[in-house]
């Protein structure tokens, strides 16, 4: 299969990857907001997101560098539909409780640092040297499209109906996604020379490394607690939505729609 074949494949599973990321980062909250109004516990589904990010980004990444990263995406991929599955069965039947969403929170969020620095990974090996940007910059318009635009107003909505309904379109993404790769036909592991002998040991090595450059420490750890934070804050947009201005349910994935959009333009 050539490049120009293949990476509809990768864009497709991407796609569907980040619209399911963007329902679930609407809809968790939600749900959460229909256990507890406890704000520690609502900024603490949030960081639970994104404590794998923080703890687990390094490891994912030599992870992938060790084996095929379109079977770590599809592997991935599975483990979210089927974590995300479980949640809507317990949803609609009634058995949850604040602490299984926090148990599905992280398994999403650590299967989601081995589907994206898979994914990242695997462009080069996809599209070739000569199109790598254009490449890039189509997986962040998927990332972008999906978790930014798309992803908040469907989960909101979806939500509205039948709170178990995000849940299984989210399930439903992580399996096309994962389902997709498997048209993608080829072996994507790095090259030998790329990967150590050891596990630990380029972990090791890439921990030295950074600690021998004073102002990139200081920017992973600024970036890391910056990040942290502002997932807290946002965390309780929520309840303020729905509690203080009193929005519906419905309504609030367009309330964090427009604060997207917000984002980008400071970005921009």
């Amino acid at each position: 299969m050539d490049n120009a074949r293949r990476l509809p494949w990768l864009l497709t599973s991407s796609a569907a990857s980040h619209l399911g990321d963007g329902i679930g980062k609407v809809a968790l909250p939600l749900l959460a907001t229909t256990l507890t109004h406890d704000p520690v516990l609502i900024a603490g589904l949030s960081a639970t997101q994104f404590l794998p990010w923080l703890l687990f980004a390094a490891v994912a990444g030599a992870l992938v560098d060790r084996i095929d990263r379109r079977r770590a995406m599809v592997a991935a991929n599975t483990a979210r539909a089927a974590a995300v599955g479980v949640l809507a069965v317990l949803v609609a039947t009634g058995g949850m409780t604040i602490w299984l969403v926090y148990l599905t929170a992280l398994v999403i969020g650590t299967a989601e640092t081995i589907a994206d620095s898979a994914a990242n990974a695997l462009v080069p090996a996809v599209v070739g040297d000569g199109s790598l940007d254009a490449a890039n910059s189509k997986l962040q318009a998927c990332e972008i499209v999906g978790q930014t635009f798309l992803g908040g107003p469907v989960g909101s909505l979806a939500f509205a109906l039948f709170a178990a309904f995000p849940f299984v379109l989210n399930s439903a993404g992580f399996a096309i996604a994962a389902a997709v790769l498997l048209g993608l036909t080829g072996t994507y592991r790095g090259r030998s020379e790329e990967r150590p002998a050891r596990l630990r040991t380029e972990l090791a090595d890439g921990l030295r490394w950074l600690h021998g450059h004073r102002l990139l420490r200081r920017l992973v750890v600024v970036a890391g607690l910056l990040s942290l934070v502002s997932e807290l804050a946002q965390a309780q947009l929520v309840l303020y939505a729905l509690d203080d201005l009193r929005l519906s349910d419905a309504a609030f994935g367009f309330f964090a729609f427009v604060g997207g959009i917000g984002g980008l333009a400071g970005a921009g």
